[in-house]
């Protein structure tokens, strides 16, 4: 139950009133008993501001992100750069560590017909509350487009 209040208030945190937005998820990370969400809000053609979220065993993960896409055919997609902070609560081996930083990334959106959605993206930050140096940052999703 907390798990879905979680995604309810995460859902909830971005308005759908202006503009367009994306709600995208990684099927296969459910189907291992994980909760993935995330949100893009649109700006303009070509800058976006994301909330990602993920339910697990051990406790959340949360990034927000800039992107900044380079050349956009329907706006927000296809090859984009951009910046995120993110925390990481239990991500250790044994879920005993907690991560929080700031990093780059990179990634790809393609927009397919009827406003569905492929995304990609790797990056990597400097995590400063863990032992760990690196806060990883990876993504695999497919999503909706809302106008």
């Amino acid at each position: 139950m907390k798990k879905l209040a979680l995604v309810a208030v995460f859902v909830s945190s971005f308005s759908m009133a202006f503009g367009q937005i994306e709600f995208k998820t990684n099927p296969v990370l459910v189907a291992f008993n994980a909760i993935p969400i995330s949100l893009e809000k649109a700006f303009n053609d070509q800058l976006g501001l994301e909330l990602d979220g993920l339910v697990y065993k051990y406790g959340p993960i949360l990034y927000f992100t800039a992107k900044y896409y380079r050349n956009p055919k329907y706006g927000l997609d296809g090859l984009y750069f951009g910046a995120f902070t993110g925390y990481l609560k239990g991500w250790g081996s044994y879920g005993e560590d907690d991560g929080f930083g700031i990093g780059l990334l990179t990634g790809y959106k393609h927009l397919f017909s009827k406003n569905f959605l492929a995304e990609a993206a790797l990056g990597a930050g400097a995590d400063f509350a863990a032992r760990y140096p690196v806060l990883p940052y990876a993504k695999l999703m497919l999503g909706y487009r809302f106008h």
